[in-house]
């Protein structure tokens, strides 16, 4: 499985044809964190009204946190204006 973060969210894609799995917006991201090896996301399920959690083994963990926390800011600055 492949991560794809970008300006709409959280992407699940397959490995193998790149296709989209499953998304999620920032709206669904309850929490998310992780260490140099690991990244955990909590998504808010709307469907079943609850919290599922994803955890993924990966050198970007940082990264995926990093980027996570940009684009929520983004979009909150540019709700601000």
């Amino acid at each position: 499985m492949t991560i794809a973060i970008n300006a709409r969210g959280l992407h699940f894609l397959s490995s193998k044809t790149r296709e989209t799995l499953q998304s999620f917006g920032y709206a669904s991201v309850y929490r998310w964190g992780g260490s140099s090896t690991q990244f955990t996301i909590f998504l808010f399920n709307d469907d079943e009204d609850n919290v599922d959690e994803a955890t993924m083994y990966t050198s970007q963990a940082p990264d995926m946190a990093s980027l996570i926390l940009d684009y929520i800011n983004a979009i909150m600055a540019n709700s601000e204006d």
